[in-house]
Order: C-alpha cells, then sequence, then structure tokens
C-alpha cells in the first residue's frame, strides 16, 4: 500500500481549528485512495508548542522514516480543494480528534446553550482578512427567542468583545487571557509567547471545542476554521453570517 506522511514544519503557520481541519481532509484524501497517512514524528509544529501531532492528540501514527514520501504544496491544495460530505467530516473528527490527557476537558450543563463564535483581529482585516466584520448583536439576532441571554457562551479571542458581551448578560469566561491575533503575531514575530503563554492558548483551545460540542445551537462564520472544528465536533451544522463560506468545501 502507498504510504504518505505530513509535516507541519514544511508549510505556513495556522491555528489549531486550521491544521487540524486539514489533516481530517487529508485523512480523507487517503482513506478514498487507499494511502496510509503517518505524521511527522521530528516534526516542529509551531502553533503546538514546536511539537507533533501526538504532543496533542491520542490518534494516527507518527514515523521518522524520511524513505516516505512527503505531502507537498500541490498535494496538498488539490486535498484541500476536494468537497467532502459534512456526514464524512464529521465521522474523521470524532476518530481523529481525541485530545491527550493534559487537554481533555469534561464541560456539563443542566440546561441547554447556545454558543456564538465572534471573530475579530487579523481575520476580518488586513493581509490575513478572510471574513467579515460583524458585530455581537448580529450573531445573537440568529438565535434571539431562543435562549436568554445568560444561556449563550461568547466565544471570542477579543477582549472587546468578551467585555461587551459580559456587559449585555452573556455567559464569558472571565478567566481566559485573550490575545487577539496570537497566529499572526507569533508567525510574524510581533510578540514573544512563552512556553506558558502557547500552552495556556492550547488548553483554551481545547476547552472552547468541549463548549462547542456541548452546544445546541452555534453560530458564528464558516470564514473561520475555528468555527468550521467546533461544527465538526458538534456534530452538526450551526449558522454562519453573510455567506462567509470562504471554507464551504469541506461539507
Amino acid at each position: 500500500m502507498e504510504r504518505i506522511r505530513y509535516s507541519f514544519k514544511s508549510f505556513i503557520a495556522n491555528g489549531v481549528g486550521a491544521d487540524v481541519v486539514r489533516i481530517i481532509q487529508l485523512y480523507h484524501y487517503c482513506q478514498v485512495n487507499g494511502i496510509e497517512l503517518y505524521l511527522n514524528e521530528n516534526d516542529d509544529w509551531l502553533i503546538a508548542n514546536h511539537g507533533n501531532w501526538k504532543s496533542l492528540f491520542n490518534s494516527l501514527r507518527l514515523s521518522s522514516d524520511s524513505s516516505i514520501p512527503e505531502v507537498d504544496e500541490q498535494l496538498l491544495r488539490h486535498v484541500c480543494n476536494v468537497t467532502i460530505p459534512f456526514d464524512d467530516m464529521v465521522s474523521i473528527t470524532q476518530k481523529l480528534f481525541i485530545p491527550q490527557e493534559k487537554y481533555s476537558y469534561s464541560i456539563s450543563s443542566d440546561s441547554p446553550y447556545a454558543v456564538i463564535h465572534v471573530r475579530r483581529g487579523d481575520k476580518v482585516k488586513g493581509r490575513w482578512k478572510e471574513g467579515m466584520f460583524h458585530e455581537l448583536n448580529e450573531y445573537y439576532q440568529h438565535i434571539k427567542g431562543m435562549y436568554e441571554k445568560k444561556d449563550i457562551f461568547v466565544m471570542s479571542d477579543s477582549p472587546d468583545v468578551a467585555k461587551d458581551a459580559k456587559d449585555n448578560g452573556f455567559m464569558v469566561d472571565e478567566n481566559e487571557k485573550r490575545r487577539d491575533g496570537y497566529v499572526y503575531k507569533l508567525y510574524h514575530g510581533e510578540e514573544i509567547y512563552t512556553e506558558s503563554d502557547m500552552d495556556d492558548e492550547l488548553n483554551i483551545f481545547f476547552k472552547n471545542m468541549e463548549l462547542f460540542r456541548r452546544a445546541t445551537h452555534l453560530v458564528g462564520s464558516n470564514a473561520s476554521y475555528y468555527y468550521v472544528l467546533g461544527q465538526l465536533i458538534c456534530g452538526k451544522k450551526g449558522i454562519s453570517l453573510s455567506g462567509n463560506q470562504v471554507y464551504h468545501n469541506v461539507w
């Protein structure tokens, strides 16, 4: 059987959400084409604190065998442009998204709750812009009347959005440190993050993904891989604002 290996260090730095969706897409491609997929054991996955796939997840096979052909830009571009049914993506996510124990969260709620995910920073302006700017109330309008504000969790890396949400009676994690534009600043060296900072960001990511999993309704933008992955983990499609579906081909 043909084999192939993926190395995060071979490509531009992304957020964890984008990288995980990429691996889900690659897994699907290999599954359909009868290829054995490996992740590089000797990787330098920047967003995972310079680790490898096993630093974060207890799934997939790792290999240090440099004779296995590597995924290159051309193949990756092809893989990421293939439309995959939503249910197939959900099934693969269930197989692959198994956090290591240190990043495992258990969240319970006595009542149904919704999640609103709000994009800000470099994702709505500048060179890395991928979606449009929307006020918090624009998200809320899609589930207004279905939930009380106290039963809607607002998820965002923006301190301004978190303050707005808290002031208006939504749920927010007041203990979360919000590093707006974290990946952009990390990649461009605009901020110096310690190992502790990077590990905190990982814990925030896994906590939020568990919040997605347990939510009964989701509102966000499919211009965000973070939100795309949240829907896959939840197992159902949420509402995406203003046709911001630049990653619509994942289902």
